[in-house]
Order: C-alpha cells, then sequence, then structure tokens
C-alpha cells in the first residue's frame, strides 16, 4: 500500500520499483496518479481535483486484473488506457475516459463520461451529466438532467448539441443499452440495433440508426428518428441523399409525447411507433410503419416533411415517387384521435373515441365512437392518373362519412351500427356491409348530372339526391327522402318500403313508389311529370304551387279516397275561402261528374278554385252521344273562378288520378 501526503502528489507506479498490483490512496491536494501495466491496481484520489490514469492491464505478462480508479472529493479526471476497469468519480464534477469493457460511475454532481471504443458499462447517477458512448455500451443515466450521444470517434467533434437535428456521422457503431432514468435527459444515438430508455421525466431521444428500441417511458418526451444525409447519389452527383431508416421500435409511454419516424428504403420501412398512454403527435415517413396512439388523444400522421421532399435514397431513388411510402397502418387506439394519411395504400383505425380521420388512404374503420371520416381530398393525383376505390367504415357509433367528389374515385361505405351521416361524392359509390341505425345518404350536389344509386334498406333513414336521375332505396323504417334537382329530361326513381315515409321528388320527372305506410307524398317542383304510388296506407299527396304552361303534371297512380287525401298549400293556390289545417272551403272547390268538364259557371266565387272533373270527356267540344272520355280523374286549377278564363289566367292541371276516383271535398287538406 503507498499512502501519499496532504499536498499536491504525482507518482507513477512504473517509477515506484513496485509494479505489482498495489493500493495507492492520496490523502489531500490535486494528484497525478500513474497505475501500472501489469494491472489490479486500486487508486483513490482522496479529497482533491485529482488526475487518475490506468495502464494495465496491458503488455505481455500483465496480471489480468484491471484497475480501480475512486476520484473521491472534487472534480477529478480518471482515464482507462487499457481495455478494462472499473472508475468512480464520486463527489463533484467529474470526467471519465475509457477504451473499452470498462464501468465508470459518474457519483455526484456534473461528470462527463466518455467510450472510445464500446462494451463499457456507465452509470452517471446524480448530477447533469454528459455521456459520449460508442458500440454494444450499457448505460444507466441516474438523476437530474443527462446528454447522452452515442457516436464514432472520428465525427466526436462534428457533435453540436446547439444544432439537433442536423448530425451526421458514421453508422457503424450500435448495438447499446441506454437508460436514461430520471429528470430531462437528451441522447444522440448514430449507430444500430440500439436501445435507449428515457426514464422519468421529460426526455428528449434522437437516433440515425436502424433497428433501433427508443423508449420514452414516463414523461413529455421527444422521439424523433433521423435520415443521416450525403451529398450525390448513383444518378446525380449533387443531390442530397437520405440514409434509410427501417426496423425500428419507437415507444411513447406514458405522458404526452412527439414521436416521428424517418424516411425508410423504397418500398420498406417496418417501424413501429406507439405513442402509449396520454396526447401523443406521431408522424410516419416509411413505407408498412404501424403507428398506433394508445391512450389518450392523439395526432397520427403519414407523409413526408418537407425538409425531405425532392431528395433521394443513397441508390437514386426520389423519395416522393409513389411506391417510396405507404401501406402504413394507422391506430388512434382508446381517446378522440386524430388520423391523417398522406399515402393512397395506408389505413387507417380509429379504435374507440370520438375520431377524425382524413387525408389520402385506402380504407378507413373509425372504430367505437361518432367518427368523422373526410375523403373529399382524395384524387387520382395520389395514384399518378388511375382510378381509385376507396373504403369508409364507420362501425360504431353516429358517423360522418364524406366520400371524395372527385372523377375516378369510387366511394364504399359502411356506416355499421348508429345513426350515420353519409355524403356519396361519386356515382360509382355504394353502400355496404352493415347500414343498422337511422342514417343520412346525400349525393353531393354541383358534378353534373350523372346519376347515383343510393340504397340503405335498414332503419329510418334519410337520403338525398344529386342533379341527375337518381335511384334512392329504403327499407321498412320510417324514411325521408329527397330527389335531386334534376332538369325536367331527368327524373328521379324512389322507393321507399314499408314505414311511414316522408318524400320530396324535387326537380326532373320522378317515379316515386311509397310502399306500405301512410306516406307523405310531394311532387316535383311545379308539377313535371312525376308518376307517384302511395301504397297501402294513408297516404298524403302535397301540392304547393303549380306554373301556367304546365303540361306534364303529376300522375298518382293508387289514390283512394278511403284512405288517401290531397294536401294543397294556402298560399301557393291563394285560396280565400279556406284555411289552414283543415278540409278545403266549399266556395274554393268545385267537383265536376263523370262524362262532364268543367265550365266557369261551375264556380262558386270569382277568386282561385280548385276543381276536380272525375272522367271527364278528351275533347270539352265534342257532343257526340259516345265521347271520348280520359279514363281518370283531373285536379285542375281556376285561377279566377267564374270569371272567363283566357291566355293570361288559363285553368292549369295539378295532377291526373289514375282509376277516376271519387275525390270529394273532404279529400283536400289546405296546409
Amino acid at each position: 500500500m503507498v499512502t501519499l501526503t496532504d499536498g499536491d502528489d504525482r507518482f507513477d507506479q512504473e517509477d515506484s520499483g513496485n509494479i505489482a498490483p498495489d493500493t495507492i490512496n492520496a490523502i489531500g491536494g490535486d494528484d497525478t496518479i500513474f497505475t501500472s501495466t501489469l494491472g489490479g491496481s486500486l487508486a483513490r484520489g482522496g479529497d482533491g481535483n485529482d488526475t487518475l490514469v490506468s495502464r494495465g492491464p496491458s503488455g505481455i505478462n500483465n496480471s489480468g486484473q484491471p484497475d480501480t480508479l475512486e476520484g473521491g472529493a472534487g472534480s477529478d479526471s480518471l482515464e482507462f488506457q487499457a481495455a478494462a476497469g472499473f472508475g468512480f468519480g464520486d463527489d463533484e464534477n467529474d470526467t471519465l475516459v475509457a477504451v473499452s469493457r470498462t464501468s465508470l460511475y459518474g457519483g455526484q454532481g456534473d461528470d462527463f463520461l466518455r467510450g472510445l471504443i464500446g462494451d463499457n458499462w456507465y452509470s452517471a447517477n446524480q448530477g447533469n451529466d454528459i455521456l459520449l458512448i460508442g458500440t454494444r455500451d450499457s448505460l444507466y443515466g441516474g438523476r437530474d438532467n443527462d446528454t447522452i450521444s452515442v457516436f464514432a470517434p472520428e465525427v466526436v467533434e462534428a457533435l453540436d448539441f446547439d444544432t439537433l437535428p442536423t448530425f451526421t456521422g458514421d453508422t457503424g457503431q450500435g448495438q447499446n443499452f441506454i437508460s436514461a432514468n430520471r429528470q430531462e435527459d437528451l441522447v444522440v444515438a448514430f449507430g444500430d440495433r440500439d436501445t435507449i430508455y428515457g426514464g422519468r421525466d421529460n426526455d428528449t431521444l434522437y437516433s440515425l440508426g436502424s433497428q433501433v428500441r427508443l423508449s420514452g417511458d414516463r414523461g413529455n418526451d421527444v422521439i424523433v428518428q433521423l435520415n443521416q444525409e450525403s451529398v450525390g447519389t448513383p444518378v446525380n452527383s449533387t443531390a442530397i441523399a437520405l440514409t434509410s431508416i427501417e426496423r425500428s421500435t419507437l415507444i411513447g409511454g406514458e405522458g404526452n409525447d412527439f414521436i416521428q419516424g424517418a424516411v425508410g428504403p423504397f418500398g420498406d420501412g417496418r417501424n413501429s411507433l406507439d405513442g402509449g398512454a396520454g396526447n401523443d403527435t406521431i408522424r410516419g415517413q416509411a413505407s408498412r410503419d404501424t403507428l398506433v396512439g394508445g391512450e389518450g388523444d392523439d395526432l397520427i400522421i403519414t407523409g413526408l416533411i418537407e425538409e425531405n421532399e425532392d431528395k433521394f435514397s443513397t441508390n437514386g431513388i426520389a423519395v416522393t415517387v409513389p411506391g417510396f411510402a405507404g401501406q402504413n397502418r394507422l391506430d388512434g387506439g382508446a381517446g378522440n384521435d386524430t388520423l391523417a394519411s398522406g399515402f393512397l395504400s395506408d389505413t387507417m383505425i380509429g379504435g374507440q373515441g370520438n375520431d377524425c380521420l382524413s387525408g389520402i388512404f385506402s380504407r378507413v374503420d373509425g372504430g367505437e365512437g361518432d367518427d368523422t371520416i373526410d375523403a373529399t381530398s382524395i384524387s387520382t393525383n395520389a395514384s399518378g392518373g388511375g382510378s381509385i376505390e376507396v373504403t369508409l367504415i364507420g362501425s360504431s357509433g353516429n358517423d360522418i362519412l364524406l366520400g371524395s367528389t372527385n372523377a375516378g374515385v369510387a366511394n364504399f361505405f359502411d356506416g355499421g351500427t348508429g345513426n350515420d351521416f353519409i355524403q356519396f361524392g361519386g356515382t360509382s359509390d355504394q353502400l355496404i356491409g352493415n347500414t343498422q341505425g337511422n342514417d343520412t345518404v346525400i349525393a353531393f350536389q354541383g358534378g353534373g348530372t350523372a346519376p347515383f344509386f343510393i340504397e340503405d334498406t335498414q332503419g329510418s333513414n334519410t337520403l338525398s339526391g344529386g342533379d341527375g336521375g337518381d335511384t334512392l332505396i329504403t327499407g321498412a323504417g320510417d324514411d325521408s327522402i329527397v330527389g335531386g334537382t334534376a332538369d325536367d329530361s331527368l327524373g328521379d326513381s324512389i322507393s321507399a318500403g314499408a314505414g311511414d315515409d316522408v318524400i320530396f321528388g324535387r326537380g326532373g320527372t320522378d317515379t316515386i313508389l311509397a310502399g306500405a305506410g301512410d306516406d307523405y307524398i310531394a311532387a316535383g317542383l311545379n308539377g313535371t311529370g312525376d308518376s307517384l304510388i302511395g301504397g297501402q296506407g294513408n297516404d298524403s299527396f302535397a301540392y304547393f304551387a303549380v306554373e301556367e304552361g304546365v303540361t306534364e303534371n303529376s300522375v298518382i297512380v293508387d289514390f283512394d279516397p278511403s284512405d288517401d287525401r290531397i294536401l294543397l298549400d294556402l298560399n301557393g293556390f291563394n285560396l280565400e275561402n279556406s284555411s289552414k289545417n283543415s278540409i278545403i272551403g266549399i266556395n274554393d272547390f268545385a267537383g265536376v261528374g263523370p262524362g262532364d268538364n268543367y265550365e266557369d259557371s261551375f264556380a262558386r266565387t270569382s277568386g282561385p278554385t280548385i276543381i276536380y272533373e272525375r272522367n271527364p270527356k278528351t275533347d270539352p267540344n265534342d257532343t257526340s252521344d259516345d265521347p271520348e272520355l280520359a279514363g281518370s280523374g283531373l285536379l285542375k286549377y281556376d285561377p279566377n273562378g267564374n270569371l272567363e278564363n283566357d291566355d293570361s289566367n288559363p285553368i292549369i292541371t295539378i295532377a291526373r288520378l289514375n282509376g277516376t276516383p271519387n275525390l270529394l271535398q273532404s279529400d283536400i287538406f289546405i296546409i
């Protein structure tokens, strides 16, 4: 054993005459101690700012035993020049440097620990420590705010913690295990196959390697994978090329984390990004990645960040070409999540909660909750001009599904259970799968006159057509159906099925089959030749007004006075002797028996009059004994009653009633 003085001593074991394993104790002062190359010695710095250097075991005939350096009190410097040893910084701000296969303990204070090659074990312990490590190292950060970097020796001078994340470096190192542990740590790793745990508090973890595992654990962590850049590719000597990242796992853990993946190789990546608990932000840039939000209200995005656009992979392929990225799976998990995919081949799953899903994608499932799925931004630009099929699945909950309105995109909707709102965007759209619930399905208007086909036969639904001649079909529920605004040359086909339905034909020449039930049927705008079939039940046929010169009037195919009725709008027909919510006034109605035609003298007033000719002559001027009859009843409107009509105020036919039903005053109700 060697014991030094209280002063500033310098001791070299090689010059002491005893190079065998020994114990060297420095009492006080700023001491400098060198061990021998034989190894197996213990050097203690004691008080003061000491410099301890381990030379062994190295050389021929060494002991094979590692040295142990203990800094003691003060800001000490411990250096291991051989490939083994144990270093303890102890109190205050120490510097510990090792080559390989060495264990370094920082102790208290703000320490600097550096490994030159690899296979070292580090424990920073307390204090705001800085650790620079190499290959296959294991690291424990300990308490307080540590900075950790995994580097290649030749690029350590390039590290600049003020310019993150623009590192460059060698990717040959890696296979390290790092546990930053407590407080707010910064970890920067250049190598492949590293494992890094942030531990408690708000950590920042950067990696420039593949096949790494980064876990933020507790706290609000920033976890980012970066592509190293180089200049020049096989096809362009001046282009910026990115080294691809693949098969890595990034886990946020507890807290509100930010996780960003890197650009992968062409057509691949296979990285896993998992936010864990908390309100996380997750972004992927590669292909075949899995992005999971976990618990909390998460934001999940796929797509290249702006700085990576117009760059190349190291084999010369532009990272923006179709197929470079995509085929990702975005899963919001629990919570009210926002998912936005950037690639047509991506699949999104909302999971539990009220989620919002949008972007460019091929398939979306909102999962449980009241979700909004928006495909309106999808166009054939995403496929290079080819046609696209998009599937929107609401699953359970009251969902909003908005299809793409762009040409060449076909939307397939599965609202699932719940009362859903679905907007058809194109004429190739379809409802598929489970359409249970009371749904609202509308066709996009303003996209031309091509026809839509909308069929939702489960629940009590609301359907609305577009600008063309659409087909709208519902089932046994109490449905509401609104035809489109097509011109007179087009018309909708509406079939309501059973149930008490409300149907508006609107524009065009429509065919309306209300089905069984007590239905409300409103003909097209101003009577445009609609064909109306009420079906079984107590049906109401509503008219709000007519225009002069209308020749194609609606036809009521199966009017039955015993249970059906006509509804007329009081203001639309200017009826002076009637009131709302009652049958038509006797002075506003004139009934004409079979074989007769209406004349002005039949009217009881000089005001507007509703006329019903039960089965009139086809030609009112035919005076023969056997005139041709119309074979139907005609519901008409005389704007000036018993006054003479002329071209300025002609009698207008409102509707034709097939079968010449005996329509009476009591069958007409004013609304």
